[in-house]
């Protein structure tokens, strides 16, 4: 067995593993609800972070695939990370778009919010790629579950990052009228 198969061998397994913790998200917080005699609202904060952790979980699959076949071809890991992460804003921003944030697409064009999205997505590169670094050299993990733990620790940032500065409604000026 080469490196490179065990090291993808390695992989695959910490990737299930991320998406089935990411996959009983939603189940969980919806028996706590329960427990708790509430109901899990459609429009409530909690419920929108979860579907948002959803789409970021199954944006794993393009960006990890992506990088998958850009080491695989002999990329280093670094950039690989930049041009992968493509993959999985495009896939997200979809998703973002016609589950999550559907109500809230009135008030800025679709290409103003696509390049919103992708901004604050690469952005967030800025924090993601030391932390995958540190991850693969200071911590030996392989190159895929170091993306898969920076992503996770990133999320709660880019989900009120998306919201408030691509979905929600621009505020009014001080001292304007309110149409009725």
């Amino acid at each position: 067995m080469t490196a490179f198969a065990a090291l993808e061998e390695h992989e695959e397994t910490e990737v299930q593993r991320t998406l089935k913790l990411r996959a009983v998200a939603l189940p969980a917080a919806q028996v706590v609800q329960g427990a708790q005699g509430g109901r899990l609202r459609k429009d409530s904060q909690l419920t929108r972070l979860l579907v948002f952790g959803a789409i970021g979980a199954s944006g794993f699959l393009p960006n990890l695939g992506a990088l998958h076949l850009l080491v695989g071809a002999g990329m280093h890991y670094l950039p690989a990370e930049i041009v992968a992460n493509q993959a999985g804003v495009l896939w997200n921003f979809v998703l973002t778009e016609f589950l999550l944030f559907r109500d809230r697409r009135g008030h800025r064009h679709w290409a103003d919010r696509a390049g919103r999205f992708a901004l604050l997505a690469n952005a967030d590169l800025l924090l993601r790629i030391p932390l995958i670094a540190l991850l693969v050299s200071m911590f030996g993990l392989p190159v895929l579950p170091a993306t898969a733990v920076a992503l996770g620790l990133t999320f709660v940032l880019r989900y009120v990052a998306t919201e408030a500065l691509v979905y929600l409604p621009r505020r009014r000026a001080r001292g304007r009228h309110r149409r009725g």
